[in-house]
């Protein structure tokens, strides 16, 4: 287990998170994408990088994010 602040979070799903984290941002570059306004991806979190990576995609053929 792992504290995150008030939080317990167990230690598969946050590996599994900045698994799936780093696969969109790996993505997210590979079309050209590094920052948003001045804020890098690794700042971003996961529902924010989804929601990211499906706008960037709309109408091109893109991976699928949900892959484990």
């Amino acid at each position: 287990m792992v504290y995150k602040g008030e939080m317990v979070v167990d230690r598969n799903d946050l590996e599994k998170t900045e698994k799936k984290k780093g696969e969109l941002i790996e993505k997210l570059i590979s079309r050209g994408v590094y920052k948003i306004d001045r804020i890098h991806l690794f700042e971003l979190n996961l529902t924010e990088l989804e929601k990211l990576y499906q706008k960037v995609c709309m109408g091109h053929e893109c991976w699928n994010i949900a892959k484990d």
